[in-house]
């Protein structure tokens, strides 16, 4: 058990310095910007993988496509930490 411990403080740093760095670029626009960013990306990256039926009928997703939009989802809820992070800390100054 101790070992595993050791491993997730080694991860967690990792992700710890990783989303730092991001945290600077992802909370710079307005909240504007960033609700555009996420709906371009979403139109391209999710939207854009559905498959096409007719009006009315309802779009199958399976795992194969969420799997497909699992970076995109990680992503944009690190960014919307960090971009919490910096409306929280300029609201609290």
């Amino acid at each position: 058990m101790l070992g595993r411990m050791g491993t997730e403080d080694r991860i967690f740093g990792r992700l710890l310095t990783a989303s730092s760095d991001h945290a600077r670029k992802w909370s710079k626009g307005t909240v504007e910007d960033w609700a555009e960013e996420a709906h371009k990306a979403a139109q391209k990256v999710v939207y854009g993988r559905l498959v096409k039926v007719p009006a009315g009928v309802p779009v199958p997703i399976d795992a194969a496509y969420e799997k497909k939009a699992d970076p995109l989802i990680r992503e944009q809820i690190e960014k919307a930490g960090a971009r919490l992070a910096a409306v929280l800390n300029a609201a609290l100054r």
